[in-house]
């Protein structure tokens, strides 16, 4: 008989949905939509006293189920006449079993108008939230049937029609406590948004352990108000909302009537869940401000002025919660819109401190771009940290996504009239999930901040955010810089503006110019986080100065103390006579330019001179390439770190093959320069003018330029050459360097069989000696193994070495010349961006006459000893040149004729390179972009690969991934060239 039973039951199953006039499609131009009643109480009722109605709530989808079942001593029914009915009441926690309602379930509830010990004033009582039912559907015993319920009154769209067998489609017809349906669907809308409100925290960052309390809304109201109830539970008076009743009003205008019943209650319900962690929610003392302790007034409050701390937190809160929820950065969540009318309804924006081209009224469109009305900060009366508005800022400030807003205006005030944009700040502090927010509301802050008060008396959101975080200085600067572009005072971490001491531009490099900055920052925790650009232009004519950087760049470098020495790249000199500097902490600005005492432009010599890049060797000796890195450090790749490894600083993980990859030379910094020879030999030249040399085991001693000096290690560590200061620019080869002072004197040192040194001597020199017989100063030069060139201040060429020349001899033919490379054929760069070749038989002991190379043009650098010719142009694009293209050395996979090899052409890659090398059958250059590039042959990829390349590939250094997972390994980075920040 049991069995037989199970099957005569009724099920009746379906979906409850609700019109939601806030629901908005813009790209279909629709305003409202019927939305799926999430956890919605139901009761599906019937026409049988002896079976009962069945209370439920639909599921997060909004569907529910309900079966009647028959007893299996005797039938109950063979048809039954159902309807169902539902209730404004969602349940955000289960208390009882299974789908059905519990006692200890905990809920949102919408009643009518507010009551006191369950009794209405001046009404009857009211059991129950408000209802409504569908008419009566006849059901057989052994049916399953789907009634989907469609809860609006009359002036909503009618429900679809059902498209599945056995499925009904019925809109309520009968009201409880109202009398069309409007009310009815007001509070079921406002459940759910408590209830989206209440997953929000619970699905993010709250323990729900901490939110059991069932909340009773009451509408219409006099006022929109939460309401503290002393027992279980807590109520929220909403205020009446026209929603659907004014049938003459535009669409825009009913959905903003939705928007702020919306907003209004999600407010009310953030006090609520405010209260559930909190003992008492933040109220200030009457005596402490002045008044009588049975008056209220310190609670007064507007989005404009809040008479006390406690109620700015309190409802700040209240009108973050909502923004967060929405994703709308605006008071409470509220929408920017346009009426029928052109008005921009706007409400009050909170994340801008300030906006460029701020609107002057309501009715300008600007808002609309501005996500909303920021011209209220000028409006904000008594402190803003008690401004309930800015406390919604900053906690939005907290919680939103990462990057640049502008600073406020008096910031943009004090920056010098020709800076060409507003300035910006970097917002750091990125709380998606509202975990640290949540984690200081448990702690039950008073109010933002409260600096001024005993230190035992503290408990402000800020001062419990230092305590947590104060070991951590990106957590501490990011609230630090959201609070002072706020405008608010902070005194226990206060901001002192950074200074630029000192700014020294140096000697030219390619296409570009570098900068040496001195910075003081006094505050600990903002020094990380320096950020600078550059505005340059000419004097004449009315054009704008230039930003170099789009967005402002991180200044880094060495810090000593509170001092900060850095580098930053600067356009072309041909670019500009008229530049300004400027370093931020995204809190305050400082600026230097051209004329101020801290000033000096060396751009035009006098102090080391850079080179970024090197490369030497590479068929059949092994290459060496070599890189100046992030904080002047030397960089190393491929097979030139064959006999290395010592001296290298070991990547993360030792993971096979790193050699491979770019590695940092250990014991060395400030580098400006650096120089390479094919055995593995390198000279490196430092900002102060001294020079350091480090090399393989197989070097002969005298090239490292150490005097007495034994060297020790295997391989030779970085030192510094003894006696050696001064220096602007160094050269190497095989055992051989020279270095060229600043006052125009060369000075050699190594073997010196041929003449090599130009002292007049073959004998070998361990420390540096004077290159003897110069009659002018020297501003550029370059060495090979057995001769050096070198150009004087006049434009002319020196040679010496080759065992035909002990001391300097004039190339007779080359004129204006800026810049020489000694090879075969050497390479000589004029003042007008010409390149000519001089070529020589027998180490120059008969010179064949300078040709110049056709088909360039204009060139600022010049690179190649041997095979493989390089030319750096004005434009930022290479040129290539060589006897043939077997390893891929010319960069273009396309020329492999003798004549297209032989003639030069353009490297196939994109431009924007500033600095150029080449050695035997590869290439290597820095782009603007601040990476370095290698092609040709293989073993002097730093990519990991070894195979030639045919075009250029990025150099790459291991790096563990922020989070590594189990047996994961590092990952491969480009070689960190901070110079171009």
């Amino acid at each position: 008989l049991a069995g037989a039973a199970a099957v005569a039951d009724i099920t009746v199953k379906g979906t409850v949905y609700y019109w939601n006039g806030h629901e908005r499609d813009d790209k279909a131009g629709t305003i409202g939509a019927w939305k799926p009643a999430a956890n919605t109480q139901v009761q599906v009722e019937n026409d049988c006293l002896a079976v009962g109605d069945i209370t439920t709530y639909t599921d997060w989808t909004g569907q529910y189920n309900a079966t009647f079942h028959q007893r299996f001593f005797r039938p109950d029914f063979n048809h039954l006449r159902a309807n169902v009915e539902v209730r404004a009441q969602v349940r955000l926690e289960q208390g009882g079993v299974g789908g059905t309602a519990g006692a200890n379930d905990i809920t949102v509830a919408c009643y009518k108008t507010n009551y006191i010990l369950g009794l209405d004033v001046g009404g009857p009582a009211r059991l129950f939230p408000y209802n409504g039912q569908t008419g009566d559907v006849y059901i057989k015993d052994k049916e399953t049937r789907t009634l989907n319920v469609y809860v609006g009154p009359k002036e909503c769209p009618d429900p679809p029609a059902p498209t599945v067998p056995d499925t009904q489609n019925l809109r309520v017809t009968s009201w409880d406590y109202d009398d069309d349906g409007r009310r009815t669907t007001a509070a079921i809308f406002m459940t759910q948004c408590c209830y989206e409100e209440y997953r929000f925290l619970v699905d993010n960052c709250a323990d729900k352990k901490n939110l059991r309390r069932s909340t009773s809304i009451f509408y219409p109201a006099n006022k929109s108000a939460y309401v503290f109830k002393p027992q279980k539970g807590a109520w929220i008076d909403m205020r009446k909302e026209d929603l659907l009743k004014d049938e003459e009003a535009r669409d825009e205008e009913r959905w903003a009537n939705w928007q702020d019943l919306r907003c209004t209650v999600l407010h009310e319900h953030a006090h609520k869940l405010m209260h559930d962690v909190y003992w008492t929610l933040p109220k200030p003392y009457p005596w402490g401000h002045g008044g009588n302790p049975f008056s209220d007034e310190g609670n007064d409050h507007d989005p404009l002025s809040c008479k006390t701390a406690e109620m700015g937190l309190c409802e700040g809160w209240a009108d973050f919660l909502p923004a967060a929820l929405q994703r709308s950065p605006t008071l409470k969540g509220l929408r920017v819109f346009r009426t029928a009318a052109g008005h921009i309804h706007a409400a009050y924006n909170i994340e801008h401190a300030w906006y460029p081209g701020l609107p002057k009224n309501v009715s300008d469109g600007g808002y609309a771009e501005a996500g909303g009305n920021v011209a209220w900060r000028t409006d904000v009366t008594g402190r803003r940290d008690w401004n309930e508005t800015e406390v919604a800022a900053v906690l939005w400030d907290v919680h939103d996504g990462t990057g640049w807003e502008d600073m406020p205006r008096s910031q943009q005030d004090a920056k010098p009239a020709a800076w060409p944009a507003h300035l910006q700040w970097f917002e750091r502090l990125w709380d998606p999930k509202l975990e640290r927010i949540w984690a200081i509301i448990r702690e039950e802050p008073e109010c933002l901040n409260d600096e001024g008060e005993m230190a035992i008396n503290r408990d402000s959101f800020w001062t419990f955010w230092l305590a947590k975080h104060g070991g951590d200085k990106g957590l501490v600067h990011g609230l630090k810089a959201i609070l002072h572009n706020r405008e608010m005072a902070h005194e226990l971490k206060p901001q002192h503006a950074p200074e630029i001491a000192k700014v020294r531009v140096l000697p030219g490099c390619s296409t570009v110019l570098f900068a040496d900055l001195a910075v003081k920052e006094a505050d600990e925790e903002d020094r990380p986080f320096l950020y600078y650009n550059v505005a340059y232009g000419k004097s004449k004519g009315a054009e704008p100065l230039k930003l170099l950087h789009t967005s402002d760049q991180p200044l880094e470098g060495e810090w000593a103390g509170d001092q900060l020495a850095a580098r930053i790249r600067l356009p072309a000199r041909d670019q500009w006579d008229r530049l300004i500097v400027k370093v931020h902490d995204s809190m305050t600005c400082a600026f230097a330019q051209a004329g101020d005492a801290t000033w000096r432009d060396d751009s035009a010599g006098g102090g080391p001179r850079l080179r970024l890049i090197a490369a030497s060797g590479g068929q059949p000796a092994l290459p060496s390439t070599a890189a100046v890195g992030a904080g002047g450090s030397v960089w190393l790749w491929g097979a030139s770190q064959t006999f290395l490894p010592g001296i290298l600083a070991k990547p993360p993980g030792r993971r096979p093959g790193w050699l491979r990859y770019a590695n940092q030379v250990q014991g060395i910094s400030g580098v400006v320069a650096v120089a390479s020879s094919p055995t593995g030999h390198y000279v490196a030249l430092k900002s102060d003018g001294t020079v350091w040399t480090f090399s393989s085991p197989g070097l002969k001693t005298p090239a490292l330029g150490l005097g007495d000096l034994k060297p020790s290690g295997h391989p030779y560590p970085p030192k510094q050459v003894p006696g050696l200061t001064d220096v602007v620019s160094v050269d190497a080869h095989t055992n051989i360097a020279v270095a060229l002072k600043a006052d125009g004197t060369v000075w050699a040192w190594g073997h010196n069989d041929g003449y090599n040194l130009g002292d007049g001597t073959t004998t070998t020199r361990h420390s540096p000696v004077q290159v003897q017989g110069l009659t002018t100063k020297i501003k550029a030069l370059s060495t090979l193994l057995t001769f050096t060139l070198a150009v004087d201040t006049g434009g002319e060429v020196w040679v010496w070495g080759g065992w035909w020349h002990k001391k300097p001899d004039k190339l007779p033919d080359l004129r204006n010349i800026v810049d020489v490379v000694a090879g075969r054929p050497s390479l000589a760069l004029d003042k007008d961006g010409v390149v000519w070749e001089a070529p020589d038989r027998d180490e120059f002991r008969v010179y064949l006459g300078a040709r110049r190379v056709p088909g360039l043009p204009r060139i600022v650098a010049i690179a190649g000893k041997h095979d493989l010719h390089a030319a750096l142009d004005e434009h930022g694009r290479i040129w290539t040149w060589a006897a043939t293209n077997a390893h891929g050395q010319l960069g273009d996979p396309k020329r492999q004729k003798p004549d297209d090899c032989s003639r030069p052409a353009l490297v196939a890659s994109i431009g924007g390179w500033v600095a150029v090398a080449a050695g035997q059958a590869f290439g290597a250059a820095v782009h603007q972009d601040g990476y370095a590039a290698v092609w040709g042959l293989g073993n002097a990829r730093g990519d990991g690969e070894h195979a030639d390349a045919a075009l250029p590939c990025t150099v790459l250094t291991l790096h563990h991934r922020t989070t590594t997972l189990a047996g994961e390994g590092p990952e491969a980075r480009p070689m960190p060239l901070w110079l171009f920040h």
